[in-house]
């Protein structure tokens, strides 16, 4: 449910922002960073009703990424994102 996660949207901004911060930091060490906010973001239906816990659907999602991360995978050589 959309409104759900509306409460959070203040907080969504913070992140946004970390995230933006961490890649900077990282990138100027070569360094990966894995984004998984972005695979959740806007998608309320990977949510259970409190707007903050996964469904089922949503830990799988990320656990596919962690796992092609550490594959040394990327969305460039051909991953693809699915739920």
């Amino acid at each position: 449910d959309r409104a759900c996660l509306e409460r959070f949207d203040a907080r969504n901004e913070r992140v946004i922002g970390r995230n933006k911060r961490a890649r900077e930091i990282a990138g100027a060490r070569g360094i990966e960073v894995i984004d998984l906010y972005s695979l959740l973001e806007n998608r309320p239906e990977l949510y259970s009703p409190d707007g903050v816990h996964l469904r089922a659907e949503g830990y799988a999602l990320l656990a596919g990424r962690i796992a092609r991360a550490i594959r040394g995978e990327t969305l460039a050589q051909g991953a693809i994102e699915v739920v």
